[in-house]
């Protein structure tokens, strides 16, 4: 079997993950020493500015077109001492189940060998339950067939010492970046002179030791998480900008349907608006949130069909919560969850303002009236995570070659494994490329290179080998243009730009260069009505 078939046959996971670690994407922390740091990944800079993209393509969707209410963005530190996780509960409880084999030692997620051995669901299930399961189907070890321990309770924090071992303080690598916000409530509310409803959003690193990662960028030791915790009253919890979200169209798994077995993955297409009437969501706020998650994963490249909101069970919600939901992406593997959106009520500032001795409410004057109530505000939380979004767009993005010498189907066919990413998330919206490597040409590529890059749009420069080497190149790594100065710009001023998925070509003048690659990634215009066709 050809190397082709035998790539076919992989599991997708492994096929995108290789093209990743082969194209300057991605390498496993510190691989130059064994098989590296399990659940640590480096971004090379392919890999790199595509995160940076995702990153700002989400700023720009809930942070900076945010007029009414603002939401502010604070960067918190990675470290957060041992009081602060006290009070949210993650020093007592942020735990996975951990079972371990007598024999081989192997230590593995009790969970993930009732769903890999038995086709369970754990969701929602105690220690004691999966103790039970494991025993009752007399589920062995994987690796070596060895009995297996009791299950225990396995804290995934990682922990450190801050100060002189003699004073040392007791710190935690945060395990998400919300406590952070949480902390930082009370000095953004009065600094920024905020009034209800306003949000508070970051993007940062977060750290869980997890018992097996696994499955590449989806479950990671480290990983960068985008967040907005969102303050209201309780007593008005209405999004100022919840009309813009009424008309929008998602897919959802409701919990009725989830309590029957026969039913449990039907999915209902449903408006927002008509969800809210039908009192799926607690408040026009949580709705909102569900809306616009829904549109930003369609527009970074998700398919609406692969795309799913689950609403979860009350034995998946923490005590205190008045409703969850979690965005699922269609993956080779199956669903995954990208993104969960939670009514936190005020839980978290209550209990650290317990905690601390300090006051974490809000001044709330109704208009007309000159009485001041002091309120603890409720949060409904969208929190993101940054890799497994970023995985999930190359998996739908990938498009895999032909078999050398197999009849072409379609024009855009090619030989090459390539991706199909969104312009305005792609790592390079553009390369620049002399056709020869020559003095006449390179001096005119390198122009028109700085001009773009001067322009901050993410650009790449390349002059070595065949120009079509290069156009694989290009797209092997997503690049949607490719701008060529050829013997013929020295003529008329123009040059050529290929396309990524037609592979079609114009001429457009040098000096309107910039203007049509920002009118291209700003998805604007159609690419055969910005220049001259070349057929």
């Amino acid at each position: 079997m050809s190397e082709k078939g035998k790539k076919k046959e992989r599991a997708l996971l492994d096929v995108v993950m290789d093209l990743l670690t082969r194209r300057g994407f991605i390498a496993q922390t510190a691989e130059i020493y064994g098989n590296g740091l399990a659940g640590f990944f480096d971004f090379l800079p392919n890999g790199m500015q595509l995160k940076r993209n995702i990153e700002k393509a989400w700023r720009e969707f809930f942070v900076w077109s945010s007029i009414d209410p603002l939401v502010y963005e604070i960067e918190g530190s990675v470290v957060l001492p041992e009081e602060v996780l006290v009070a949210s509960g993650h020093v007592s409880s942020f735990s996975d189940p951990l079972v371990s084999c007598s024999k081989c030692k192997a230590e593995l997620r009790a969970d993930h060998l009732l769903e890999s051995q038995a086709a369970m669901k754990t969701e929602g299930m105690t220690v004691p339950q999966i103790q039970d399961a494991l025993k009752k189907r007399g589920i062995a070890c994987p690796e070596c067939g060895g009995a297996l321990a009791p299950v225990e309770e396995f804290n995934l924090m990682l922990k450190t010492d801050i100060g002189a071992s003699g004073n040392a303080k007791r710190a935690y690598l945060r395990p998400e970046t919300a406590q952070s916000i949480f902390c930082d409530y009370k000095r953004v509310y009065q600094t920024m002179r905020a009034q209800l409803p306003f949000g508070i959003s970051q993007i940062g690193p977060s750290y869980r030791n997890e018992i097996s990662p696994r499955q590449g960028l989806i479950r990671m030791r480290g990983f960068t998480q985008m967040e907005i915790e969102f303050f209201f009253d309780p007593e008005a919890p209405v999004h100022p900008g919840y009309e813009s979200t009424r008309d929008v169209k998602i897919r959802l798994i409701t919990r009725d349907v989830q309590r029957d077995e026969k039913t449990a993955d039907d999915v209902v297409e449903i408006t927002i608006g008509d969800a809210m009437e039908k009192g799926i969501f607690p408040n026009n706020i949580q709705a909102y949130f569900v809306g616009k998650v829904f549109q930003f994963y369609q527009s970074i490249g998700i398919p609406y069909e692969a795309l799913r909101f689950r609403h979860l069970l009350e034995t998946e919600t923490p005590f205190y919560s008045k409703g969850n939901f979690d965005l699922e992406i269609k993956l080779d593997m199956g669903w995954k969850e990208a993104v969960g959106i939670a009514y936190r009520t005020n839980h978290d500032l209550t209990t650290h303002g317990k905690n601390s001795g300090s006051k974490l409410e809000a001044d709330v004057q109704k208009p007309g009236q000159k009485e001041v109530r002091k309120v603890v505000p409720h949060v409904v939380e969208p929190s993101f995570g940054v890799e497994r979004a970023l995985y999930c767009v190359l998996e739908h993005a990938y498009r895999p070659g032909i078999e050398k010498g197999a009849e072409k189907e379609k024009e855009s066919d090619r030989e090459w494994d390539w991706f199909q990413i969104q312009p305005h998330v792609a790592p390079f919206s553009a390369m620049v490329y002399p056709l020869m490597k020559k003095p006449e040409l390179t001096g005119k590529a390198l122009e028109l290179f700085g001009a773009i890059k001067k322009a901050g749009i993410p650009v790449f420069y390349d002059h070595a080998g065949q120009i079509g080497r290069r156009y694989a190149r290009a797209d092997e790594i997503g690049t949607p243009y490719c701008f060529t100065v050829d013997y013929q710009t020295a003529e008329d001023g123009t040059v050529t730009i290929r396309e990524r998925d037609s592979m079609r070509q114009i001429r457009v003048p040098v000096a309107e260069c910039v203007q049509v690659l920002q009118s291209l990634v700003g998805r604007e215009k159609e690419f055969l009505d910005l220049g001259t066709p070349i057929n």
